[in-house]
């Protein structure tokens, strides 16, 4: 993830699509930070699978705005975006199991 980061900071960031590539990420990167808050610290495991699938979302629009940006970028983003589907996954089997 840093290393994608990385590559659209690299040379800058004039244009408004790195600007947006960069905000992005850095919600997404709040959100993920949140989810383990809500998830683990607060034990709430319906917040925490509010705040993970919002992060899903945002995990999709950092490698959409990273696609018009760098495209290694964006594949350095896949596995994340796939570990962050599984752990939806599990959130929500968790969710519905109790």
């Amino acid at each position: 993830m840093g290393i994608s980061l990385w590559l659209i900071l690299r040379n800058g960031i004039q244009t408004a699509r790195e600007r947006q590539s960069v905000v992005l990420f850095s919600l997404q990167m709040g959100f993920n930070l949140l989810w383990s808050l809500v998830f683990f610290g607060g034990h709430s495991i319906g917040g925490g699978l509010i705040v993970i699938v919002i992060l899903l979302l945002l995990v999709g629009a950092t490698i959409y705005a990273f696609y018009g940006v760098s495209k290694p970028a964006v594949w350095l983003l896949v596995p994340y975006e796939l570990w962050v589907c599984f752990a939806t996954v599990l959130n929500t089997l968790i969710f519905l199991l109790n």
